[in-house]
């Protein structure tokens, strides 16, 4: 019976591509989080969680907090337990394509306890299941199951699309020296070559390659998730994941998993059983116990994955070179590795191998690569395998397949100095060549040592002070805490602010409390604050709707500036609100339209920014301005560039120059060079100019007071983002009162204000938040006209000369 999962826990859903090595990668970061605290629901294919069953053992499945549940794959079931029907990689594809989202959706609806997470695989975008979350309004994190290096080539499809690198003109470039042109923008990655990258990619000969072309939509959705994880570690990358960095805002490189594995006591962990479970087949244990016989360093171990196929005759040219090496060497021959046949090798090569190999279907490969005999691994070079022989320090010899095997093998063997490469077609005098060199040669020797010192490397960076470690520890971090909980995000400015009020009392006075200060009084009398402990700010609470006040009836009490939400009764803030309360005489609402008056700007105004505007058609710009005083972190940043982007609109965007963190801006190139197709950058505008221009047709804001009213002036529609003092509450009106504005709820996600500036821009809730801003323009005209505020002004203006004769 599945383990319950208790409500009050993180709850993540893991989402497998179904293949071997994704799921085996998968299940060993759910049980990493696992031991720390968190909720599991992995979810496999039906078929594939039979076999998990069936060869993992049941028990090692069945912890307390970690459930499995399952999808359809299309697959006919069977009574007999010894057959167990099979599909291509392709026909699972289109199946999932073309089921999965639905399958997805009741699976979740259910599920006892509603996720709080969703981590898929990367390779599983083509579902929707980013549709699907957003659906959910769940957050959803890509874990791709490989290096970096290895997301980075697929990941450049469209930037070679684009540079017209891909698809080939014509076969011949497959073998005129084309495909040797070096692939050197990428840092990390400056001596990968075009046929070092997914075949997928630069095999690719017509624009309408569906290969290609899928590559290039997975990227585009990988665009939309802010949050990444890969089985890497920064030491060994580390250029190429500050690339990655500069791309996606969160970026976790949590490898080597095994070591992390490794690390967890029986004492220390809850599902200590848990140990194995990862096979679709069986594996053998005479491989262990014939290795038990051997010397140090003395065995090649030989294994190309679960889904690498190959011709008999190529199958024969390795087992002759392995032969003719005169090394030992254990051999993994699955029973589909020759064109998915049953495998039957000539008497001949039989008889000879059975006096240096042993032939195996299928064995525990990090228990076989960390045993002393093990001297040399050829593998095909798929990322699970080559990360495991990095952490257990064995040196390989690389003959590569399909998708990141090329890539991942030049880095080993040219980057990273652990291994030979076996180029194009194999042959017995090539296997034969490059097994004596790695057991007994000089650059054999040469590789071995680097592979030891990786090893150490890697347990370091698994340690409890290592890179690996603490990206664990930030990824559970992020999932436990920062979860969107539909309170927006502060800064270390905003705690410094909240800290020190009485150095900006008099400013916050006149700028955002005018019309809070008698609402500090009520809440105290009503005994609403102070709150009673910090925990009154995230069990709900601060939900509680503030309806006593006419016309903002929709107010929750977190709506409300943060300097309220006290949590004692001596709290200065809140006595000095409240004295200011009982101290003003006369409140002045700036709630009417400002003169045109020039001269208001405290930073030089680019000019450009109208001339850019006057080349773009009616109501088709967004103007996005976070005013004077807002910080956010560059993550934040870029997540607002990346939806911006995204959304496909033309967008103006004013970044101060002390907008992040309160430091000088750099957008990443990339970035930059995608802005400049749609957006235009300036460091500061006169507003109400730009804001009256009739390209623009809508307005991302913090909320501030200043800028909501400018914007109400002249009828354009708003998304809010608001970080402190009044500009939750504006927020909160503007969308629930007004009716002139959406909410960027919580935590800023690329996916959210991508969807956002549609809906503003093109859609239907749009159309009608643009038709609300245009008659609330309407009623601020009327009512600054001769019979409306000025008699109010007028009124103003009296009561100051009165008060100043007194």
């Amino acid at each position: 019976m599945d383990a319950e999962i208790d409500q009050k826990q993180p709850h993540v859903v893991f989402i497998p591509f179904p293949a071997q090595s994704h799921i085996k990668c998968m299940l060993k970061l759910a049980k990493v989080l696992h031991n720390k605290g968190l909720h599991i629901t992995f979810v496999n294919t039906e078929s594939n969680h039979k076999r998990l069953l069936k060869y993992g053992g049941y028990h090692g499945l069945d912890v307390p907090g970690f459930q499995f549940r399952t999808i359809p794959d299309g697959l006919p079931s069977t009574c007999d337990e010894d057959v167990e029907p099979t599909q291509t990689p392709e026909e699972l594809s289109q199946y999932l394509l073309t089921t999965f989202y639905e399958y997805f959706l009741d699976l979740v609806a259910g599920l006892r306890t509603p996720p709080t997470c969703i981590i898929s695989d990367g390779f599983m975008t083509f579902t929707n299941i980013i549709n699907a979350a957003e659906k959910l309004k769940i957050p959803i994190m890509l874990y791709w199951t490989m290096a970096a290096c290895g997301f980075m080539a697929h990941y450049q499809a469209k930037v070679l699309l684009d540079k017209g690198i891909v698809p080939l003109k014509d076969e011949s470039y497959l073998t005129n020296g084309y495909l040797d042109m070096l692939i050197d923008w990428i840092p990390g990655m400056e001596k990968v070559r075009l046929r070092d990258l997914p075949q997928l990619i630069s095999l690719a000969t017509k624009p309408d390659d569906f290969g290609l072309n899928w590559l290039v939509d997975a990227a585009q959705r990988t665009d939309t998730v802010s949050h990444m994880i890969v089985h890497s570690f920064d030491e060994l990358e580390a250029n190429l994941i500050k690339e990655l960095k500069s791309i996606f805002p969160n970026v976790y490189a949590i490898g080597p998993l095994q070591l992390h594995l490794n690390q967890i006591t029986e004492k220390e962990t809850v599902n200590s059983n848990f140990n194995g479970g990862y096979s679709l087949w069986k594996e053998e244990p005479e491989c262990v116990q014939w290795l038990q016989s051997k010397e140090a360093n003395s065995v090649v171990y030989v294994n190309f994955g679960s889904l690498a196929v190959m011709p008999l005759q190529d199958l024969l040219e390795l087992g002759w070179g392995l032969v003719n090496s005169n090394h030992y060497f254990l051999w993994i021959i699955r029973s589909d590795l020759v064109d998915g046949k049953p495998v039957i090798l000539p008497q001949e090569l039989e008889d000879v191998i059975k006096g240096k190999g042993l032939i195996s279907s299928w064995c525990t490969q990090e228990e076989i690569l960390n045993h002393p005999s093990v001297g040399g691994f050829l593998t095909h070079g798929g990322w699970g395998s080559v990360i495991e022989s990095l952490s257990a320090g064995v040196p390989m010899v690389c003959w590569p397949f399909l998708h990141d095997q090329p890539v991942n093998c030049r880095q080993m063997c040219v980057e990273w100095e652990v291994g030979m490469n076996i180029e194009k077609n194999v042959k017995r005098d090539e296997v034969e060549k490059l097994v004596r060199e790695l057991m007994e040669g000089l650059d054999g020797k040469r590789i071995r040592k680097k592979a030891l010192e990786w090893k150490e490397i890697a347990e370091k960076t698994t340690g409890p002070k290592g890179s690996s470690s603490l990206n664990v520890e930030k990824l559970t971090n992020e999932i436990m805490i920062t979860i969107p909980d539909d309170l927006p995000p502060t800064s270390d400015d905003d705690v410094e602010l909240t800290q020190n009020p009485q150095e900006l009392s008099m400013y916050l006075l006149g700028m955002f409390y005018d019309y809070f200060l008698g609402i500090a009084k009520v809440l105290v009398e009503k005994g609403l604050v102070p709150l009673e402990d910090e925990s009154y700010l995230t069990n709900g609470y601060v939900d509680m709707l503030i309806d006593w006040i006419p016309g903002m009836e929709n107010i929750r009490l977190g709506d409300i500036p943060e300097l309220m939400l006290a949590t004692k009764s001596d709290d200065s803030v809140l006595n000095w609100l409240m004295d200011g309360a009982r101290k003003a005489d006369t409140i002045t609402e700036n709630e009417s339209v400002n003169s045109s008056f020039n001269g208001y700007s405290l930073w030089k105004e680019e000019p450009e920014c109208i001339e850019w505007l006057q080349s773009k058609e009616e109501n088709s710009v967004v103007y996005v301005n976070f005013g004077s005083s807002a910080v956010m972190s560059l993550q934040e940043l870029l997540e607002f560039g990346r939806g911006l982007v995204n959304s496909n609109h033309f967008f103006l965007w004013i970044i101060r120059t002390d907008l992040v963190d309160g430091k000088p801006v750099v957008l990443p190139q990339e970035l930059d060079e995608m802005i400049k197709k749609k957006g235009f950058i300036a460091r500061w505008c006169s507003q109400e100019e730009v804001l009256k221009h009739p390209s623009v047709g809508g307005f991302l804001t913090h909320g501030g007071w200043g800028s909501v009213i400018e914007s109400l002036s002249v009828g354009v529609p708003m998304i809010c983002w608001p970080f402190f003092h009044d500009q939750r509450v504006n927020c909160r009106q503007m969308c629930k009162e007004w009716e002139v504005g959406l909410e960027i709820e919580g935590k800023v996600r690329r996916d959210q204000v991508k969807k956002l500036v549609n809906e503003l821009m093109e859609g239907i809730e749009g159309k009608r938040i643009r038709k609300k801003a245009m008659e609330w323009k309407n009623m601020a005209e009327n009512t600054t006209g001769p019979n409306g505020t000025s008699l109010i002004i007028e009124k103003l203006a009296h009561e100051i000369t009165i008060l100043s004769r007194d």
